[in-house]
């Protein structure tokens, strides 16, 4: 299978944005969780950070501390999305290789996409 180098770049950002939109999607749910939303007001670490500064009159401070809280509390709770090189060079690159493999490209883009959802 030949295919020109407009054909492996659409067919790179479909794959990406098969790998990346479920990503996004579960993030933004987590985002918009109550318990994410509401965090800083309901944890205790953060709730006594902010009672401390408020004595210094340190609200930037607080704010800081707080979200470093958060991030690190919800941290394994986001998925990371997977590298695809600069440019999705190393997605272009599987690409081409692929079409020694396969002579089907729907087969070829889910054998892709499989392998950078795992990543």
């Amino acid at each position: 299978m030949k295919l020109s180098k407009q054909q492996v770049e659409a067919i790179a950002s479909k794959i990406v944005r098969q790998v990346v939109d479920p990503i996004n999607k579960h993030n933004n749910e987590v985002k918009l969780s109550k318990e994410y939303i509401d965090f800083e007001s309901t944890n205790k670490d953060c709730i006594e950070i902010n009672r401390i500064c408020k004595e210094y009159d340190d609200t930037y401070h607080s704010r800081q501390i707080a979200q470093k809280i958060k991030d690190t509390y919800f941290k394994d709770r986001f998925i990371k999305s997977p590298s695809f090189g600069y440019n999705n060079v190393d997605i272009i690159n599987d690409i081409i290789l692929g079409t020694i493999e396969y002579d089907n490209l729907d087969e070829l883009i889910n054998k892709l996409s499989e392998k950078y959802a795992n990543a």
